[in-house]
């Protein structure tokens, strides 16, 4: 038997390097990127559409119902049997309270709407917050609400939006600064 011939040029092929998988590895970030892009594209398009439906309000509405001077009068009273506690006269507000609750729920009447006879108005303000971190409120008319609330709900929209385009973007600037980086390094390799 001859002895093995061991030669300097003699290369394993368990360990050669493969041309095609860097190929490979470029059309995956490629296929990547370009997803990415695409969805990049269409977020900027539906902010773009969504300015187009009109404007946009940050902020909130509230309501408060206001009842006239005699309701207001009698949740005083309420409030002072309450505070001092008689045992009897804590008994029969709690089923005079059940008997109106019951009568307004076989009626079909809401809350708001009247009590004992007494108008119930409801008034709304939009809210937001200064840069201070103050809440400011203004008076926003009835008839107005259905406007006001499509705004906030653009704006709520728009916010989404934004916050995907910056996650995406921050994926393709991470992207960008390691394929930067490589190229670099295969530069300086050579």
């Amino acid at each position: 038997m001859l002895p093995p011939v061991r030669s300097k040029h003699f290369v394993s092929q368990r360990h050669e390097v493969n041309p095609a998988l860097a190929f490979n590895l470029l059309r995956d970030i490629q296929s990547e990127v370009s997803i990415w892009h695409e969805q990049l594209r269409q977020i900027v398009d539906a902010i773009h559409a969504l300015h187009d439906q009109g404007p946009m309000v940050d902020g909130w509405l509230e309501s408060s119902v206001a009842r006239s001077q005699s309701a207001t009068k009698d949740a005083g009273v309420d409030a002072a049997i309450l505070r001092h506690g008689d045992l009897d006269v804590l008994l029969q507000y709690v089923e005079v309270i059940s008997s109106k609750e019951s009568s307004q729920v076989e009626s079909g009447k809401a809350e708001s709407s009247q009590a004992d006879g007494e108008k119930a108005t409801t008034t709304y303000r939009l809210c937001h917050m200064d840069q201070s971190g103050r809440v400011i409120s203004q008076h926003c008319p009835p008839e107005q609400m259905g406007m006001v609330s499509m705004a906030i709900a653009r704006y709520q929209k728009f916010r989404q939006l934004m916050s995907q385009k910056q996650a995406i973007e921050a994926k393709l600037q991470r992207t960008v600064d390691a394929l930067t980086g490589t190229r670099s390094a295969i530069r300086d390799g050579q």
